[in-house]
């Protein structure tokens, strides 16, 4: 998940880096100039909107998983606290 996520924020930082200069470049009236994005030179566009789109897919899939288990150990600790409740009234 780690490495999902960090891949995750480099696009997203890389993203908004490239963002800023279409915007800087609007507001000067240049129409020319092309924004620089290192990922999507390094990887080219159509490969590294799939490897963004693979990883924000994959990083879904394992949050979803960790909440199913969070709610799985909290349902199993519920249960076991409940049982030795009734026991403990049992033995009074």
């Amino acid at each position: 998940m780690a490495a999902s996520g960090t891949t995750l924020t480099a696009f997203g930082t890389s993203d908004t880096i490239e963002g800023e200069q279409d915007i800087i470049y609007g507001l000067s009236g240049d129409i020319t100039t092309e924004s620089f994005n290192a990922y999507k030179d390094l990887l080219g566009e159509e490969n590294y909107y799939k490897v963004e789109h693979w990883t924000e897919t994959i990083t879904g899939y394992l949050l979803l998983v960790d909440t199913m288990y969070q709610i799985g150990s909290g349902v199993i600790d519920a249960i076991a606290a409940k049982k030795l409740q009734e026991q403990s009234k049992r033995r009074l």
